[in-house]
């Protein structure tokens, strides 16, 4: 049996982490995209609760991609932070924590009535349901959820190496 190197332990947590990224973009895309169709509390309170382990999922993701990345960086032989690729991924990785960090502020701000006290069938809170289906919400996710493609793209096909 085969030793792994720690090369591939690094390469195998970002990769990890990675997914971690698109798992919660894509939850919180299909999160934004049902609630938009939601008339009543109860489920719009449990969905809340998703989209906190989405947020959770993203935040161990973004600091794993970024920490596993640069340690690659400046491990693997070949590779430099200098690197066209490599500032590519690093600049899409910002605006992919800078749109999803924007789109969940906004979703909790916009959805905090409707999740602190609502109990019965019907009842929407101060801010009501319709905070759901602000445009602005699924705007930055699918932006953020484009940039994660994109960055995806930068590091399988490594343009320009």
């Amino acid at each position: 049996m085969t030793a792994i190197s720690g090369q591939s332990w690094l390469l195998s947590l970002h990769l990890l982490a990675a997914f971690a990224i698109v798992g919660a973009i894509t939850l919180s895309t299909i999160a934004f995209i049902a609630a938009r169709r939601l008339d009543d509390a109860r489920p719009a309170r449990a969905l809340s609760r998703v989209m906190a382990l989405g947020s959770v999922a993203f935040g161990v993701g973004a600091a794993g991609t970024i920490v596993f990345g640069l340690w690659l960086t400046f491990t693997v032989t070949g590779y430099s932070i200098t690197q066209a690729w490599i500032i590519a991924a690093i600049v899409l990785w910002v605006a992919i924590a800078a749109l999803s960090g924007r789109a969940t502020r906004a979703y909790w701000r916009s959805t905090r009535p409707l999740t602190d006290g609502v109990t019965g069938p019907g009842q929407t809170g101060d801010g009501g349901l319709a905070a759901y289906r602000s445009p602005l919400l699924l705007g930055f996710d699918v932006a953020a959820a484009a940039a994660a493609i994109a960055m995806l793209a930068v590091m399988i096909w490594k343009p320009g190496v």
